[in-house]
């Protein structure tokens, strides 16, 4: 079996006099807008919500946001390896979130909330954008068919669950969903091997642990092809290392290994293993499978998948002779066909495996694999494609667009609805009030001149039913913001006044007593040894439910708004209430989402025209060119770091322009050695 790299699509292919140049170029352009109309919907869709929520979206956003702000003092590897009392626990290897965040933040010249609250709308859209690329480059579609998948994809369930609070996953993901294209490129005996390889490396410094699971996918993929490989290779019709389990598995050896050093050597860490609760992933599981509408989806899924086994069918045999391509395209139709059914059958496999682990009793995060199950939108979408086409050929063209439309509208409506269900959960957003207090505070200890490096120990408690859960998530909000020099000196102390006073842990009998007094223990281990050092205590009213009693006995206590002090310097009058950081304000929601997208094209698009396939056309590399641009933030932003520039201002945006430049510059060189046309399919 002897692979070909890709040529150009026929149907978009014209002859020079065809049609007049200022034509061509009029279509292409309608192609980009259109790509770029699905990019800022798909960011418009998930940005809407900050029209309600103040503060960014997302679970684990607090424990990131917290590493964040650290490394704009110490660096990514110097915050990581801080000794941080209670909640110390930094994912150091996890830099996805921390470059991208103060990347856009210095480029944008906007907050880091801000940032935060626009990455996950922004790796979203490059999600939707790569998997449509993905099926047009693969299959030879046009670019409505992008505009289809991708919007498909781009409000699916999935994305709802990861915006909703995993955003180090969401930044794997697009990683991933961009390498799709160079793979199967790749694969097949084009160009595109280090893209892929590049991407993938850059996947696993975002997110490690999800890293294994698409190293099992492109390893089942691998096997799956070790057969045709072996055959090829034994008679000939190829050499080893061309063959598609070897490209493979070069590509799965070179990834690892680039990843690898950069968290071995650059990041000076290990890759982080959190300590995974199986009853948590159980009670997630079970709330986040309704929001997939197996009954809608599945069989919508099935469709797709339907379509594409047809037509694999089909591209076996000769076909008429208006439909007959050269012996090339033929074999290179053919294996894109099974390439995209056996990753994405792969991939399906290795999420069920997923599932199946949790039921059997492994401490796996299935909820998750279900949300990274990138094939379900993309299998959905192909189906809404093939019942167009089956409605075109037996309706009016009117009546077949019209039922299409409304099939893509009942689809967006459905994310909707899962979107709203994310967002009415408990704890799925940073707390507004957490973020005031803790800002509030930070502005009582530089009123009463509180050295720096002076203990401060915040009094929380939780009444809830997971105070171990969300204690240290209180206290991750609370370093969102504070002052990072103070950090290091930063406690907290879980009880009321009375308790630390006595200087003892504290300790219940009702509610969640277990966990509460675990935690209590937990951190007053931190406390105890510098209680004789006389800190300032502080009772903040969104962190302590003890607070309104406390400031009604206490009235000289008051330092600002919702701060006591409960041991410290007492002020003559409370401070005026400080500003604090926010998401987006409702207007500058658009005009932040599209500069974000901008953004991310302007960095990824140089690199795309230097290492993407030949034959690609000018609208997939633009639909990849957002993906390109978040490893391209990475990857700057560790090389800054390792040579000690600190991510914020020209620290976070030279290094990123610079190496947007390098690809932009090799972009030049690639279109002037070999000519657009050898590059683009124009």
């Amino acid at each position: 079996m002897r692979v070909e790299e890709r040529s150009e699509d026929p149907q978009s292919r014209q002859p020079p006099s065809a049609a007049p140049s200022k034509d061509r170029i009029a279509h292409h352009v309608r192609q980009l807008v259109l790509v770029g109309l699905v990019g800022g919907l798909v960011v418009g869709f998930f940005l809407a919500i900050y029209a309600v929520l103040s503060e960014p979206v997302g679970w684990d956003t607090a424990r990131y946001l917290d590493q964040t702000n650290l490394a704009t003092k110490f660096g990514l590897s110097g915050a990581a390896h801080l000794v941080l009392p209670e909640p110390s626990k930094l994912l150091g290897s996890r830099v996805g979130f921390p470059t991208t965040v103060l990347g856009l933040a210095s480029v944008l010249h906007t907050s880091l909330f801000e940032a935060a609250a626009l990455l996950p709308p922004l790796a979203a859209a490059a999600i939707a954008l790569s998997a449509g690329a993905f099926i047009t480059y693969s299959l030879r579609q046009g670019v409505w068919d992008l505009a289809v998948v991708g919007l498909v994809v781009g409000t699916s369930a999935g994305l709802v669950r990861l915006t909703g609070g995993y955003t180090d996953n969401l930044i794997a993901e697009a990683l991933f969903a961009t390498m799709l294209v160079p793979l199967v490129s790749s694969v097949r005996g084009g160009k595109g091997f280090i893209a892929a390889t590049l991407l993938l490396a850059v996947g696993e410094l975002a997110h490690p642990s999800f890293f294994k699971v698409m190293v099992a996918i492109l390893l089942l993929t691998a096997l799956t092809y070790l057969p045709s490989s072996w055959r090829a290779w034994r008679r000939h019709q190829a050499r080893l290392l061309s063959t598609p389990s070897a490209r493979l598995g070069l590509i799965l050896g070179g990834g690892s290994a680039i990843g690898a050093a950069g968290i071995y050597g650059l990041l000076n860490t290990v890759p982080d293993e959190p300590v995974l609760q199986r009853y948590l992933f159980i009670r997630r599981m079970k709330e986040d499978l309704p929001l997939y509408r197996l009954y809608v989806t599945a069989p919508l899924a099935a469709i797709g998948a339907g379509s594409l086994v047809r037509r694999y069918r089909s591209a076996r045999g000769t076909g008429t002779a208006a439909e007959r391509h050269s012996d090339a395209n033929e074999r290179s139709d053919r294996f894109a066909l099974r390439f995209v059914l056996t990753l994405l059958g792969a991939w399906v496999a290795v999420t069920a495996v997923g599932v199946l682990g949790l039921v059997v009793g492994k401490r796996w995060p299935a909820h998750r694999f279900m949300a990274f199950l990138l094939p379900l939108p993309i299998l959905m979408g192909l189906g809404v494609l093939s019942l167009w086409r089956f409605l075109a050929k037996r309706a009016t063209g009117r009546l077949a667009l019209a039922a299409t439309a409304a099939l893509v509208v009942g689809l967006v409506g459905m994310g909707i609805l899962s979107y709203r269900a994310v967002a009415r959960r408990d704890v799925e957003f940073i707390d507004s009030g957490k973020v005031h207090d803790a800002v509030a505070a930070a502005a009582y200890l530089d009123a009463a001149r509180i050295p720096i490096d002076h203990p401060v120990v915040i009094l929380v408690t939780d009444t809830g039913p997971t105070p171990r859960l969300f204690i240290p998530e209180e206290a991750r909000i609370f370093r969102t913001v504070f002052p990072v020099a103070r950090i290091p000196n930063l406690y907290f102390y879980v009880g009321t006044p009375e308790g630390f006073f006595a200087g003892q842990p504290t300790t219940v009998s009702t509610g969640q007593a277990r966990q509460l007094n675990r935690i209590s223990q937990d951190f007053f281990a931190s406390v105890q040894p510098i209680l004789s050092k006389a800190p300032v205590a502080l009772l903040l009213s969104s962190y302590n439910p003890g607070y309104t009693q406390v400031a009604a006995e206490h009235p000289d206590w008051i330092a600002a708004k919702n701060v006591a002090v409960v041991q410290g310097p007492r002020l003559p009058a409370p401070i005026p209430d400080p500003k604090f950081p926010t998401a987006p304000h409702r207007a500058a929601i658009p005009l932040l989402g599209s500069a974000g997208l901008i953004v991310l094209a302007l960095l990824g698009c140089g690199w795309g025209l230097a290492l993407l396939p030949a034959g690609i056309r000018p609208f997939e590399v633009l639909a990849l060119s957002p993906g390109i641009g978040i490893a391209v933030l990475i990857v700057a932003g560790i090389s800054a770091d390792s040579l000690g520039i600190r991510l914020v201002g020209l620290g976070g945006t030279l290094p990123a322009v610079l190496l947007a430049g390098i690809g932009w510059a090799l972009a030049a060189a690639r279109l002037g050695r070999h000519g657009r046309r050898a590059v683009l399919s124009l």
